[in-house]
């Protein structure tokens, strides 16, 4: 089966149905919001709704939770009682699975293994399944990079124009865009990012021209590969292209120019804005996402990476991206923070979940900071009126001990809590562009959390 992309929902810019590649695109100085809803039908069949929300992986694991957890956090997420649910065509509940991100760079030492690797997935039916313990189920994004460790810091001067430079927990590698590509058809993505020659937002001129230039003949070594398997994993992949630039926005216009000759292959379904959270403030970021989108095609699929707070997040969808590798549920979660801001369309109505500031060290109203002395007696859910398993099974109290003692539970509980509120944030954003509410959610949200910053 053939991946595809599909806009369900277009911005009102964009006219038409907005699903061919071809549409009309919105005015360069146009600042009406550019959110929109989409489909992506991967190869197994699978089907990802989007804007959406990759759950974060280390080297091909959560940091805090196996996968069989992770699945059941999905299906509580999926079960839970809502007006936010999302539906199909014929209006039926739909099950959103599990789509999460596995970064190829931090395995790359496992290019000596790479023929016993094909071998295997030729005799599996879902050889990152078998490999990474990865649920069948699951769509799986390939990419060039870990949102919570930027492994090119430094090593961007090392690369050549025949391969990356990059750090990895085995210390400084390098990898040729063709034994990127095969190792992620080995891991059976569903969605592969190409490999991009990455630069720092504050990098020079010169260097951001020799990144554009490398990261399209890159690209083209890349389809090479995948032409030449021919396999069921490399004709049925799902291509993003990244778009390079740093924070240098002409660079940035003039990278997507040079690479839209490689867009508007067939096999590439999308882009991927690379460099973004590498120093540059947030205002730097949303001036990045805006160039990008206005010269992408509008049928393709827009994600990108480094993109942090819910307010970003929206931002960011109001520019018309759609998919989110973030590293803001893991960096929470590490210290052991539980999210609580509105993550749903009524939550945000009524003011929230019920757990805003309360005068204990660290709180407001979009966390919750559970090393506090003040809940070492709360016998009160983590985060109140949340329906995740560990809002239903464990109090505060219970939580800020774990903390305390380090114990690695409090982490895993934590996990399990940010990634399921941060699920239904997501929903609620789908639910709100599908309603033609997306701008008074944005706004309300905007408000909400400013709020708690005065």
């Amino acid at each position: 089966m053939t991946a595809t992309f599909t806009i369900l929902v277009s911005p009102p810019t964009m006219g038409g149905d907005g699903i061919s590649s071809q549409a009309s695109e919105p005015s360069p100085t146009q600042d009406a919001s550019q959110a929109r809803l989409g489909r992506l039908t991967v190869r197994s069949g699978s089907s990802l709704l989007t804007p959406s929300l990759l759950v974060h992986t280390g080297k091909g694991c959560s940091p805090n939770v196996t996968w069989d957890v992770l699945e059941r956090v999905v299906e509580e997420e999926n079960a839970a009682d809502s007006d936010d649910h999302d539906h199909d065509a014929n209006g039926a509940r739909s099950r959103a699975p599990l789509a999460c991100q596995i970064d190829v760079l931090q395995l790359v030492h496992q290019q000596d293994n790479l023929r016993a690797l094909q071998k295997h997935a030729s005799s599996s039916s879902s050889s990152s399944s078998s490999f990474l313990g990865v649920p069948s189920s699951a769509v799986v994004f390939a990419t060039p990079r870990n949102p919570v460790a930027y492994e090119h810091v430094g090593m961007t001067r090392n690369s050549t124009d025949s391969q990356a430079s990059f750090m990895t927990f085995r210390g400084a590698s390098v990898v040729t865009p063709e034994a990127y590509v095969e190792l992620a058809c080995v891991l059976g993505a569903d969605v592969l990012v190409l490999l991009g020659d990455e630069v720092m937002s504050d990098a020079r001129v010169n260097r951001l021209v020799e990144s554009s230039k490398r990261t399209i003949a890159w690209a083209g070594r890349g389809l090479d590969v995948l032409k030449s398997r021919g396999d069921e994993v490399a004709d049925g992949v799902f291509v993003l292209c990244p778009i390079v630039g740093g924070g240098d926005l002409c660079q940035r216009e003039d990278a997507v120019r040079y690479i839209r000759s490689v867009v508007e292959d067939r096999r590439v379904g999308g882009v991927y804005v690379s460099g973004l959270g590498t120093g540059e403030g947030a205002g730097a970021r949303l001036g990045v996402l805006k160039a990008v989108v206005r010269g992408v095609p509008v049928g393709k699929l827009r994600m990108t990476s480094g993109v942090s707070n819910p307010v970003e997040v929206l931002e960011a969808v109001r520019c018309g991206v759609d998919v989110f590798d973030t590293a803001y549920v893991e960096m929470v979660t590490r210290a052991g923070l539980a999210l609580c801001f509105p993550n749903s369309v009524d939550g945000l109505r009524t003011g929230g979940m019920g757990d805003g500031r309360d005068g204990r060290d660290g709180c407001d109203g979009m966390k919750i900071n559970l090393w506090s002395d003040g809940y070492r007696l709360d016998r009160s859910p983590m985060v109140a009126g949340c329906r995740c398993g560990s809002c239903r099974e464990h109090t505060r109290g219970y939580v800020h001990h774990l903390l305390v003692t380090h114990e690695m539970t409090a982490w895993v509980l934590l996990e399990q809590h940010n990634v399921y509120h941060m699920l239904r944030f997501f929903r609620a954003v789908r639910r709100a562009i599908r309603e033609g509410v997306f701008e008074e959610f944005y706004e309300a949200f905007v408000e909400y959390a400013q709020t708690w910053q005065r």
